[in-house]
């Protein structure tokens, strides 16, 4: 079996802006390299990381940098575990998209992205976004077999897998719905198991963020 922790960079110049940010280079601002060390420490006290993966954006790997030099890794850059493409609404305020463009804004914002729903000129549906991060999920449990993988990713990346998992997953399904998950909060911690042939098993977590708290032990989450 092959662990596999998918974490959301850290707050962003982006993020504070209240820009939709897709796939533009934004770096982390203040408070998110703080909460980026602090995911290091959580990370560094309850999980025996063998390999640490990141998108190719700036904003992940500056969130991953810390966790890597607690555990003595180089992190590896994976262009498929980028944020989902937004095409045309990249770089844009959210406030403007909302007034120009109301009905996409809608099923957007609520993380309906299938193929036959509107959606931004240019950008990936759900079943684009699962295709690729399938695959670069596959590459890494081929190159890290019985490991235990932090993969430094995007929230709409994240909840695109989430929502492929909970369809094999009750206890996930009921989690995410009873506290209404939607986005991936910054630096939130997501864990997969997988069989060593790249089959989805379980999630034992989900949108986990507590260590990020002021005063807050590091513990193993219930």
């Amino acid at each position: 079996m092959t662990t596999l922790i998918f974490i959301r960079h850290a707050q962003s110049e982006g993020n504070l802006k209240g820009i939709c940010s897709g796939q533009i280079d934004f770096p982390l601002v203040e408070k998110g390299f703080a909460q980026a060390q602090k995911t290091a420490d959580y990370l560094r006290a309850i999980y025996p990381i063998t390999a640490v993966y990141t998108s190719d954006l700036c904003r992940t790997a500056q969130t991953a940098q810390p966790t890597a030099e607690a555990f003595g890794l180089v992190p590896i850059a994976d262009p498929r575990f980028r944020e989902v493409c937004v095409g045309e609404w990249d770089g844009q305020p959210w406030s403007l998209l909302k007034e120009t463009y109301p009905e996409i804004h809608a099923t957007w914002t609520n993380y309906i992205m299938d193929r036959n729903t509107p959606r931004p000129k240019g950008a990936e549906c759900r079943e684009e976004v699962l295709e690729r991060v399938s695959a670069a999920i596959g590459d890494v449990i081929k190159a890290c077999q019985g490991g235990c993988v932090a993969i430094f990713c995007h929230s709409r990346m994240i909840r695109v897998l989430a929502d492929y998992w909970r369809q094999f997953d009750k206890e996930l399904d009921e989690e995410m719905t009873q506290r209404k998950i939607k986005g991936f909060h910054s630096c939130s911690v997501t864990v997969a198991e997988y069989d060593d042939d790249g089959t989805f098993l379980r999630a034992p977590l989900c949108c986990y963020r507590s260590f990020l708290q002021e005063n807050s032990n590091v513990v193993a989450p219930e």
